[in-house]
């Protein structure tokens, strides 16, 4: 399944899929922005809100997987 368009992806993945927070979040967010970004996917407890991004939180790599392509089996 291809990546949508205008998509980024923000987080450190654990060796067990967990995503975790990286430094300076809401930063980088509006830095996405500004460089025509228009989704993001964020580790939970993230910043939810930046004017011009619809965000998405994950809390396990597994659940990205699922929300990018959720007809696929064995995700």
């Amino acid at each position: 399944t291809p990546v949508p368009e205008r998509t980024v992806f923000f987080g450190e993945v654990a060796l067990s899929g967990a995503v975790r927070p990286v430094a300076r979040m809401e930063q980088r967010l509006k830095e996405a922005v500004r460089l025509g970004f228009t989704h993001a996917y964020v580790p939970e407890g993230s910043p939810t809100s930046v004017d011009g991004l619809t965000i998405t939180p994950i809390k396990r790599l597994i659940d990205l997987a699922h929300l990018l392509a959720p007809d696929a089996q064995n995700a």
